[in-house]
Order: structure tokens, then sequence, then C-alpha cells
């Protein structure tokens, strides 16, 4: 029997086999941790296949040479294949392979065949060039081109026999790999191949706007193909060297010529269903900001999902589908932000028209522990489906046993699953059927549109130049009356809105009931001392851009956009752009506003207040973060194309304006309380650090917050919070630093990306006192921080984050007693106040409620979607 089995290949090989055929890309590897995860994940199967054979047949092992490490080996070598932009990236990709394949007394292998840089999203297939035609050429031009679809036929079947030579060597010995080296290079190195390179380069030019390649460029090179001296004329040409240039510039990638085998046949002639079995990966997320504009020019002429704000991540979706085979899988980990943004919606129709398989969403759970992109997996099929229900699940809590219930699909709490539908033309809201009923029936009412007009707010273009601080603003020479108190972001709170925050230098006037442009004139003679001031700067408020053109010429001192002085000055509704949460107050002074970091509703057929208690209701928070756009860390997006939508009933309680009017009452008392620790302390002495007080929170090890710069560049503490939970006062802090490779994470213009909160630190068994002064003293001398309480920000070679924090010391409690007293007095009094709103709060909701004639288990679907978010 076991002779037998031995003799007999059986499923298991047949299967590892099938394994090797697969083709499997990550067209952003970065340093390959995808890849080697699916290196793993394949080996394993193959492995297991084994194990399954060998158990039926009653033997011990089907191969004993056959091991994990040769079936990694195998699928890294036969079926891996990876793309990046950052030649280091590829270089540290190979290494993870390498290390990844490791097996005794066999060398390296060689991998750079499959592994390669470029620009993924760059480049040209061949055969495009054939299917061109000449506006002047006539028949000549395309007779020329079909007799190049012939010899380009017969160059790719020369390239496909040098290259079948090349994968046909073991890659086991030294030797093998040296053979190998030398093959790939003189399959690099063929002359046909490079001309054929050359040819979609020029092409690829073409598309990215340069303008010098000739009518007949293609006739001329399609015929100078197997010319050497007609060749070396068109490399003469400047349009040929410009088009070189610019590939190497721009790093083009053409697929087909790069990874022929995964196109084309022995022959030469295109497989019947070309592509790669597997497209996986991360796409990058890169800010059109940092983006050039003849790159940005590209993509949008040739990725049908390139809208509006360019975001690279979206054509990395339209590039596996164009890349994947009909029969094969892409399935990407990836910012979810396009689901409901005005840059997506290209995206959201795109794949609307695909097979969609499974959607699982994240939210804005830390999946990746420096990411704070809203991440998500789609899985779907190249192919057209009219079907278009999808698996979505929703992920409530990251756990350890997470994966295994995702792949088998079992059931657990850290998990919601149902369908939904994605329709074209629609924004992706993952509702489940008694939601989707809910907002149907909402929006058979009239919308905020018919009640109030929103409205966007200014962009300087120079917040530097433009902003000040009030105080620094009243110092200044600069003329009073050419400010307007500008409200900021951070500015509305719910139900109350303190002073404006910032002043900016307005150079505008309202004539007729417009918004116009001081002139030059009125500059210089009403404001001598403010145009002197922007006279100073006038090089950089140049250079601004209003889209891509430079604000030049003699309006250099205005904003990007300046507003509208009419809305500024009434009185009005503002939130902040994104919150957590309903956030809307009365602008009562009339202010200016920051355009994206604040809108504005101006009511017309209501009172303001009905109205902003209409808008700090649940149904108005379920309803916008249900179509709304959410963004890292669970912030949704409050912009105007959202707010118009917000339903309003046709009939109103006049109660609600009542209720309104008181609440606004206490949250403006509320906010007179000082609250500001340090203005009850008073001189004291330094007690205990932290350090002796602290017990490290569950999972502390291996996070950031342990780690040093030799491990993160420019690390240093973000925000930290202290509060009090189950007996227990915690500290949660995040953690800044520069990444390695920026390009895979959300930064800011210094270039830092910043972590989740992660909890650091309990502190049990302590009095009121003590609790007190951890919770507002804690965050207080993180802010000051520069020494302040023995806390410095940074990290070092030596001192981590939690060293630093440790190191911060408390107050001397018997030295802030009567402080803390009085402190502790006044918080009762906030706590109070915080109860009577709350108390306020429940019983606007429930007129609300009234209103809309909504049933005990829609206000349940309600509150429980509302209190999970």
């Amino acid at each position: 029997m076991a002779q037998s089995a031995r003799g007999d290949r059986g499923f298991a090989a047949e299967f590892a086999d099938r394994v090797f055929d697969l083709k499997i890309l990550d067209p952003a590897m970065g340093s390959g941790h995808f890849l080697t995860s699916a290196i793993d994940y394949l080996a394993r199967e193959i492995i297991d296949a084994q194990e399954k054979q060998a158990a039926q047949q009653g033997i011990e092992t089907v191969n004993k040479e056959h091991d994990i490490n040769w079936a990694r080996r195998q699928v890294a070598q036969r079926c891996i294949y990876g793309v990046d932009l950052n030649p280091l990236a590829v270089e540290l990709a190979k290494v993870s392979l390498w290390l990844r394949t490791l097996a005794a007394e066999q060398p390296l292998a060689f991998l750079d065949h499959h592994l390669k840089t470029g620009n993924s999203l760059v480049g040209s297939d061949i055969e495009e060039i054939e299917e061109l035609e000449s506006d002047t050429g006539g028949s000549g031009q395309n007779a020329s081109l079909a007799d190049f679809g012939v010899t380009r036929k017969g160059t790719i079947e020369q390239l496909m026999g040098i290259y079948q030579d090349f994968i046909a060597i073991e890659n086991q010995e030294l030797a093998d790999v040296k053979e190998m080296e030398s093959k790939y290079d003189e399959f690099e190195q063929n002359k046909l191949r490079q001309r054929l390179e050359a040819m979609t380069n020029v092409h690829t030019a073409e598309h990215f706007g340069c303008d010098s390649i000739p009518q007949d460029a293609y006739k001329r090179m399609a015929a100078s193909l197997e010319d050497d001296d007609s060749w070396e004329d068109i490399m003469d040409t400047s349009w040929f060297q410009t088009s070189r240039k610019w590939a190497e510039k721009n790093q083009y990638f053409h697929w087909s010529l790069e990874f022929p085998e995964v196109f084309y046949n022995e022959e030469g002639g295109e497989i019947s269903d070309p592509g790669f079995d597997a497209i996986i990966g991360n796409p990058p997320y890169v800010r059109v900001q940092n983006l050039d504009h003849d790159l940005i020019d590209y993509l949008k002429t040739q990725y049908q999902v390139a809208y509006r704000r360019i975001d690279v991540s979206l054509m990395f979706f339209e590039l596996a589908t164009q890349l994947c085979k009909i029969s094969g899988r892409a399935s990407y980990i990836s910012s979810m932000q396009f689901r409901n943004s005005t840059y997506g919606e290209k995206l959201r129709d795109y794949l609307a028209e695909r097979d969609i398989e499974k959607i699982v969403d994240f939210g804005d759970l830390p999946v990746f522990e420096d990411a704070t992109t809203y991440a998500g997996i789609l899985v779907w099929k190249p192919s057209e489906n009219t079907d278009r229900t999808v698996d979505y699940t929703k992920v409530n809590s990251l756990s350890d046993e997470l994966v295994d219930v995702l792949r088998n699909e079992t059931d657990s709490d850290a998990i919601s699953r149902y369908q939904t539908s994605l329709l074209p033309n629609e924004e992706w809201t993952f509702t489940n059927k008694e939601e989707e009923a809910l907002i149907n029936e909402l929006e058979e009412n009239p919308r905020l549109t018919e009640f109030a007009e929103s409205c966007t707010g200014m962009f300087t273009g120079r917040d530097e130049i433009f902003l000040f601080e009030p105080e620094e603003a009243k110092e200044s020479d600069i003329e009073d009356d050419i400010f307007l108190d500008v409200i900021r972001g951070g500015d509305p709170e719910r139900w109350h809105l303190p002073q404006a925050s910032k002043k900016s230098i307005y150079p505008y006037q309202e004539v007729d009931g417009q918004t116009k442009l001081l002139s030059v004139t009125t500059l210089q003679n009403e404001y001598p001392n403010a145009y002197e001031y922007l006279l100073s700067h006038k090089e950089e408020l140049a250079e601004r851009q209003d889209s891509r053109e430079n604000i030049d010429g003699n309006d250099w001192y205005k904003l990007t956009r300046p507003g509208r002085i009419p809305v500024f000055n009434t009185r009005k509704i503002v939130t902040s752009g994104e919150s957590k949460q309903n956030q809307f107050c009365i602008d009562e002074v009339g202010s200016g506003y920051s355009n994206a970091r604040v809108f504005s509703v101006v009511p017309e057929n209501l009172s303001a207040e009905t109205l902003l208690g209409m808008l700090n209701s649940k149904v108005a928070e379920f309803y916008l973060h249900s179509i709304s756009r959410i963004k890292r860390g669970g912030y949704y997006s409050y912009s105007c194309s959202y707010l118009d939508e917000v339903p309003i009933p046709p009939s109103i309680d006049d109660r609600l304006e009542e209720l309104v009017e008181v609440i606004c009452n206490k949250t403006a008392e509320l906010d007179a309380l000082n609250l500001n620790l340090g203005d009850y302390l008073g001189n004291y002495s330094e007690g205990k650090n932290l350090g002796e007080l602290y017990m490290p929170a569950n999972n502390l090890s291996g996070t950031v917050l342990t780690a040093t710069t030799d491990d993160k560049d420019n690390l240093r503490l973000g925000d930290v919070s202290v509060t009090r939970e189950n007996g227990t006062v915690n500290l949660y802090a995040t953690a800044r630093y520069k990444p390695v490779e920026p390009d895979e994470y959300e930064t800011d213009q210094w270039g830092y990306t910043e972590t989740e909160p992660i909890h650091a630190m309990q502190f049990a068994g302590l009095d009121r006192k003590m609790e007190q002064l951890l919770v507002d003293f804690v965050p207080m001398a993180i802010d000051k921080a520069g020494g302040f309480a023995g806390f410095r920000e940074t990290a070092t070679t030596t001192m981590s984050l939690i060293d630093r924090l440790s190191a911060l010391q408390l107050p001397e409690l018997n030295d802030v007693e009567d402080g803390m007293s009085r402190y502790i007095e006044i918080h009762t009094t906030a706590e109070d106040l915080n109860q009577e709103i709350a108390e306020l709060e429940t019983q606007i909701d429930q007129l609300v409620y009234d209103m809309f004639d909504l049933s005990e288990e829609q206000i349940e679907l309600i509150e429980s979607s509302v209190n999970d978010r």
C-alpha cells in the first residue's frame, strides 16, 4: 500500500500543481507584508492537502522533502508578483520574501522577475498601438500598424521562448540563481523588447501631454522595429528623447511587457483569460496636494474613477479590475472614505457594476496601529453583475480571533452581518433593511432646504498670514475695523458658541447685498497699516493658487474664497465641519467662519431655536450619520450637501422652541464656569510622579508607547485623556511620529502620522481629590509640556513615551487641598448642569419623535444606532 502511494502522485500533488499555476499580485506592495502572508497561506494549504492524503493512505508523509519551507519557496518563486514606486520598498520586499523562504543548504531564490519597481498606474499596453488610427495617415498608417501587429506577435513569441527557458531553471542551487540572472538579463536586454518598451513609452508620454510627438511616430517606429539604422535615426529625434526622459521621471510600468507570461502564451498570442488570478493589497493613500498637475491630468484621462479631488487609492481599484482575470478575485483593505464622498462617486458607480462579493467594514477601529483612515475590506470579481446584493460585515471590535471569525464566517459579538444593496448613482450607506426602511420614511418629509439655506465660509489661502489670535490682533498696528471675527472648527459646542477664536484681515465690503473686494486705493487710503502688512507678504500671497492659477495682478491681497458678508452678519446656526456627534449652536453676534471647518444654516421659514432643536436631535444625527462621509477617528462630515437633506417634520410643536431656549441658557451658564484646574492650585511643592501610582494597562508592552526613537523617527506624545471607568482611573494616549514610508499613512503638513488612542495606565484605590487631580492635572501638564511638572513630550533613544509619562509629577496633595475643594465644588455645579442638560435633551428628542410620528420600534432603532456610533 505504501509503495503504491509513493508511486501515485495523488490529489495533494495535483492540488499543489494548481496552486503553483496561480498568479497573485500586489500592485502597491510596499515592503511585501501582504505577499508574505499570501505565501504562508498557500503553503499551509499545500501541506494540509499532503497531510490529508497521507492520513487517507495510512502513511507518515506523502513526500518528506516537500515540507512547509519547500512549499513556501515554490509559491514565492512561481506565484507571487509585486510592484512598488519606491525602489527601496522593492528591495525590502525581496528581503522579506527571501527570509520567509529560507531553506537549509539552498541559496536565496531569484525574485527579480516578479518583484519590480515602477508606477503601477502609469503605462500602456503594446496592443493599444495596433488599434491607433491616424487622422491624416489614411490606410498607409493603418497598414503599417497591422504589419507591426504581426511583428509584435513574433517578437513576443521570441521573448516568451527566452522567458520559458528562464522559468524552467530549477532555482535551487547557486549555479541556478546565476544562470537565472544571466537568462533574465538576456530577456531584459533583448533588442526588440526594448524597442517595444520604447513605443509604449512614447504612447504613454502622449497621454501625459507631450505635444511634440509627430502624427506618423508610430508608423515610423513600427516600420523601423527590425531595422537598426532606421531605429537609430528615431532615437536621435527630440520627441523620442523627451518620451524616454518622461518615462524615467514618472517610472512608467508597462504590465504586459514586464510580466509577459501573465498575458501571452508561448506562441506570443494573448491567452484566453489574461491577467492575475488574485490581486491583493492596501492601496496607497496619496493626497491630491502631493501630486504633480501633469499626473493628475493623466489619471483623469486614463481612469474612469478619477474624479474631482484625486485620491490615488481609488485608481488602484480600477487597475485591479483591469489586471485581474475574469475568473479571478480582487481584494483590498483600504480607506472607505469614498463610500459617500463626492470624489468617490465614479468609483462607487464603477464597483457597483462589478460582482462585489463581500465588504468588511471596520468603521473607525484601529485596524493598523498607526493608521488613521476609515478602513474596510472589499472582495470583488471583475465581471459585471446585475445582482446588487452584497454580503456586508460590520466589525464592532477587534479581537485575537477576528481573523478566524471572518475567514470561517462564524458568529461572534465582534461582528454584525447582513445583506445590503449597492446601486449606481447612490452613496454607500451600508444600512440594514430596518434602517433603510426608516431612512426612506424620513425622506418622505420636507427637507432643510425648504426652511433654511446652508452656506460655506471663507478660504484665505494663507491662514498664517491672514489669521490672528484676538489679543495679537488687538496689539498689532493693523486697523481694528478691517478685522473679521472668525469661527474655527473647534469653536462650535453643542447648544452654545463661545467667542470666535480667531480674527482675520478681511479686505471686503458689502455693496447692495454683495461681497466686494476693496480696491487697492481704498485699502491704501483707509487701512494703510493693513495694506503695508499685506504688502510685506505680497510674494507669498501672489503664489497662492485658486484652482491651478496663481493669484497675481492687482488683487493679490484677496482671499481665495471670501464667503458672503450678508451670511456672516446674520444670526445663524453653525456647526463644525467634522464631528463625532451633532454639534449645532447659534451664532448670535454674526461672525465669519472658515470653509470646510465650519458650515452654517441660515433660518428662513422657522426660528433658529426650532431648527437648532431639530438639528441636534437624535433623529437628525441618525439620518446624517447614515448618509454622511465618515473620517478618521469616527468623525462625520457636516458639509452643506448633507445638511440640505436633513428631514424636517411638516408640523412643528411650539414647545420645541421653548425647550431649546432653556437648554441654550443652561449650556451658556455651564460654559461660564471656570474649570481650569491651574487657577485653583496656587503655589505647591511637587508630590508623587505617575510612575509611583500607575499599573500598566493590558497589552501595553509592544505598543508604540513603549518604543523609542530607535524604533520610530521623531516619536512624541500626541493627545492624552484621563477618565474614570468602572472604579478606576484610566489614561489613554496617542503617539505621533514620522513614518519611514509616508505614502502609506495619512500625515499632517509636517509629515507626522498619529496613532489611535492607546490604553496606557490604570490607577486604583485613590480618594476623590487625587482622582480629580489625575483627571484634570495630567492633561494640563501634557498640554504645557516643555519640562512643566517634569514632563517632556518627545521620546529619545533611551526614553520611551511611557517613561516620559511616568516622570510626570503631581502636586503635593496637602499643598493644594483647599484649592481642590473649591475646584470640586465648581465641578459638582457643572455636573448638576450637565444632568439638567441631559434631561432637556431627552425631552427634545421625545418631541421630535412625536413630530415624526415614529413607532417604539423605530425610536429604539434610532437610539441604538446613535449610541453605537
